[in-house]
């Protein structure tokens, strides 16, 4: 029966450390995340800085203000999530701390009457009484016994004040550093929050200031619409022309679909996604993306997807130049581009560099599509996560 309640207590004490270990590691994780998150904050905060036109207002500085205004709010809800989570567990330590010290104290009282008995039990007349009063043999290995098992048991007692006081430690160290974590994320917020306000206030600024620009954002929007024109012909003029052993690249194109690595490796952020788009600042206007922008710096190096072949090298006055690369029944497109390295019936390979984003319409935006046949598909699916 003692050896059952000492397994108990062992087992309950060792469940209290793996807890504690487990709150550690659920700490450690979500402060991973607030770092990934501000880490994407700040680069694209930076990347604003490095792209603004002094004080000219532009689409792209648009679009980049109000993603940064976006990844800061969802940075102070994980802030904010952060500090409810660590009320909730530290109301729970707080209530272990507790019961182990209450358990500590009941187990220190315990151990102080061993030593006592043990004292009267170790003067040398009442021992030697105790066992040669014995009344027969048996009774005299019993005592014997009981005296081994009762100096077995205060060593135990003192294995299970030490085991208790490491684990009180432990919670206590915890807390600590919960409370210190709980004050760094109150103050971070406030912190955020007066960012926030200050890139919103930018951000409306920017919006005011392109209502004047509405004549060259339509004349930009003009030009979008010829762009999509002429992608499109020029798909149908490469679909017209017959192929040869296609389907094996087709399905190994196929069979990477959400493992394509993204064509810009430097800082960068989706600004236009795929489909029909309201238009950032014009009311009741839509924009219709065969694919998705990726916005970073002018210059930056862009680099194929996929392998396969370069068929069209296009020249849009406006947009810069335009790379087609076919994959079988497959195409990337990669508009918006300048210094391409490429020519047609050139054989590429998966992250070949092709060239350099270009400035088109004051934004930094890297104009990446896919197409099976005749279909523009959703990029954004077909890209690494």
């Amino acid at each position: 029966m003692r050896n059952a309640k000492k397994a108990l207590f062992l087992i309950v004490c060792i469940g209290f450390i793996a807890f504690f270990n487990a709150q550690v590691m659920v700490v450690k994780q979500k402060q991973t995340q607030l770092k990934r998150l501000e880490n994407e904050v700040n680069s694209l905060k930076s990347l604003i800085q490095s792209t603004e036109q002094g004080q000219q207002a532009s689409l792209g500085k648009y679009e980049a203000l109000n993603e940064l205004v976006s990844l800061r709010k969802q940075f102070i809800q994980e802030l904010k999530n952060e500090v409810v989570n660590l009320e909730y567990t530290l109301g729970d330590s707080e209530d272990l701390i507790t019961a182990l010290s209450n358990d500590l104290d009941s187990l220190k009282s315990d151990y102080a009457d061993m030593v006592y008995s043990t004292a009267k039990m170790n003067h040398s007349f009442d021992r030697l009484f105790l066992i040669f009063s014995s009344q027969s043999y048996n009774q005299l290995t019993m005592r014997l016994k009981f005296l081994n098992q009762f100096a077995q048991i205060k060593r135990e007692q003192v294995e299970k004040i030490i085991l208790v006081q490491k684990t009180l430690k432990s919670e206590k160290q915890i807390v600590s550093s919960k409370y210190s974590d709980k004050k760094q994320a109150l103050n971070k917020i406030v912190e955020e929050k007066s960012n926030l306000s200050l890139e919103m206030e930018q951000a409306n600024k920017e919006y005011e200031a392109l209502k004047f620009k509405e004549k060259d954002l339509n004349k930009q929007l003009k030009n979008k619409k010829r762009e999509i024109q002429l992608i499109k012909s020029a798909i149908e003029e490469m679909l017209k022309k017959p192929e040869i052993n296609i389907s094996i690249l087709s399905k190994n194109f196929s069979a990477n679909k959400g493992r394509l690595p993204w064509p810009v490796k430097s800082t960068k952020f989706v600004s236009w996604r795929y489909g029909v788009q309201a238009h950032p600042t014009i009311k009741n206007v839509e924009i219709n993306n065969l694919g998705m922008g990726i916005q970073t710096q002018s210059g930056t190096a862009v680099y194929a997807a996929f392998e396969g072949e370069v068929r069209k090298v296009l020249n849009i006055p406006g947009s810069g130049q335009t790379i087609m690369v076919k994959h079988g029944e497959y195409f990337t497109v990669y508009g918006h581009m300048q210094n391409v390295i490429v020519t047609p019936g050139s054989k590429i390979s998966t992250g070949q560099k092709l060239g350099e984003v270009m400035e088109v319409n004051e934004s930094n935006a890297l104009d990446f599509q896919i197409w099976h046949k005749q279909e523009n598909l959703n990029p954004q699916s077909w890209l690494i996560k």
